[in-house]
């Protein structure tokens, strides 16, 4: 029998028997500091969790009510999926001058863009029989 010990790297491991040992606890004892200031953390990630939830309702109402008032400007597809006129006669219409450039739409180069809230009111003046979509 040697009297001298072996090298640490050539030692078995106490990793096995550490595992066993902790395996009855529940976990590592933390210092009270250490507990106090990761339940303070965890107070504040909670804040912060509330707050991010919140944001995103305040979000998903004005999403809502968008899509229930709809959007203020319209493509000619958009607007015509919203009132009883197919496309073409929106462009007419424009062409005629029933609806007017600068009040009801604008140009942007070649694309036209409605604003709702004009269509809505050019609707009620001239007594559309047709309920708007």
């Amino acid at each position: 029998m040697s009297l001298i010990r072996a090298p640490a790297s050539e030692r078995p491991s106490d990793a096995p028997r550490a595992a066993r040992r902790a395996r009855g606890r529940a976990g590592p004892r933390l210092p009270p500091s250490a507990a106090i200031r990761l339940a303070r953390a965890l107070a504040e990630l909670t804040e912060v969790l509330a707050e991010i939830q919140g944001m995103s309702a305040g979000a998903e109402s004005d999403r809502r009510r968008d899509s229930e008032t709809g959007p203020e400007y319209l493509s000619v597809h958009q607007l015509a999926a919203m009132i009883p006129y197919r496309e073409q006669t929106i462009r007419n219409m424009m062409c005629s001058g029933e609806l007017r450039g600068g009040v009801h739409y604008f140009r942007k180069g070649r694309r036209v863009i409605f604003r709702w809230s004009a269509v809505q009111r050019w609707i009620r003046e001239h007594g559309s029989d047709s309920p708007v979509v």
